[in-house]
């Protein structure tokens, strides 16, 4: 049945309900995957804290030209970026739904332990490659590295992006670095305009003045797959979102900083070289357990029209997504060595 004007906003309502569990519409079923309460998660039910991505499933570009220039290999940038909330719309000539959620219970001491771990996994496996991995301290007392313009040169401020039409962005991202490892961006990120080049030749230099690849991985942490029937020239019928708690690496619409990617530069010179990626292609999902870290979704805040006197119906709603910050952290990290696993057959594959 094509819903009718009046009834096209209680569709959200349905959906949503059914997720959250509510009663309001009826009793969702057992198999429900978002019940009205938690349970804490019996051990059995067992939370994966390794599995396996496998490496044909990443993109890649140039890495014989940089990975496969050099044995040796800096990090001057390690980056774990986190989606704190999200947002999902659909219209129809008749009516239009909107939704946004934010998760808490992860706060930056959480963020950070995520991230310290990740970048500490990340250099033991390109270790374990053969690969020789250029200190800190050796990093810090070069004449490149002085060259960056650092957003954080303590190395223990956070980045947050807000939602920005102009980037597709629907959702608050917070980017954080490893205790001690200062934070920088390259054109186009952060606090860095389209046509700023500086750090890029930093970057460069650095690479030329220790003959070594420069890498600069970041990891996008999302928390839940939104849904939507669609948006744009649609002729009747309702409008639908809903959202699925699900942890996973994935890939936001924004430049670096939202995406599940490796970057590699070999460089003889300031001015350029050579440029190679690694990225997962899709998103990254535990193979059972994403929704683990989920304790309630709760509704905050809302309205609903029903279109009855202005012949368009419309709802809006604000949930609230609360996390288990152990098990959030688990599936998290779980996530992020899977791909740092499968970061380093290529690695072997291209070296010199």
């Amino acid at each position: 049945m094509i819903p009718s004007v009046r009834t096209a906003p209680l569709l959200l309502g349905a959906l949503i309900l059914a997720v959250s569990g509510c009663v309001e519409m009826g009793p969702p079923p057992a198999s429900a995957t978002f019940p009205t309460s938690f349970e804490p998660i019996p051990v059995a039910k067992a939370l994966p804290t390794s599995f396996t991505f496998d490496p044909d499933d990443l993109d890649d570009s140039n890495l014989g030209d940089t990975l496969g220039g050099s044995n040796k290999v800096v990090i001057p940038r390690f980056t774990v970026t986190f989606v704190m909330s999200g947002a999902a719309s659909a219209r129809t000539s008749e009516a239009s739904a909107n939704m946004e959620v934010f998760l808490t219970g992860i706060d930056l001491r959480t963020m950070q332990a995520i991230t310290d771990a990740a970048y500490a996994d990340f250099v033991a496996q390109l270790k374990a490659t053969g690969r020789e991995v250029v200190s800190v301290e050796t990093m810090r007392a070069t004449q490149s590295y002085h060259a960056f313009d650092f957003y954080d040169p303590s190395g223990q401020k956070h980045y947050l992006q807000e939602p920005d039409w102009t980037t597709g962005l629907t959702g608050n991202l917070v980017t954080v670095n490893p205790t001690g490892l200062p934070m920088w961006f390259e054109h186009g990120e952060g606090n860095k305009g389209l046509f700023d080049q500086g750090n890029g030749k930093a970057m460069n230099a650095l690479s030329a003045e220790l003959q070594a690849v420069v890498v600069t991985p970041n990891y996008v942490i999302d928390f839940a797959k939104f849904e939507s029937s669609g948006r744009g020239v649609i002729l009747g019928g309702g409008a639908n979102v809903g959202v699925e708690p699900l942890l996973h690496l994935g890939h936001a619409v924004t430049p670096t900083l939202g995406q599940t990617i490796f970057k590699a530069t070999l460089a003889q010179n300031a001015m350029g070289g050579a440029m190679g990626y690694l990225k997962a292609d899709e998103w990254v999902f535990p193979p059972k357990g994403g929704d683990g870290f989920a304790l309630s979704l709760d509704k905050t805040g809302g309205t609903q029209d029903d279109g009855y006197w202005s012949g368009h119906a419309h709802s809006r709603g604000s949930y609230v997504l609360k996390a288990n910050p152990a098990i959030y952290k688990q599936l998290a990290l779980a996530c992020i060595q899977a791909v740092n696993a499968a970061y380093m057959k290529p690695i072997k594959d291209n070296a010199p």
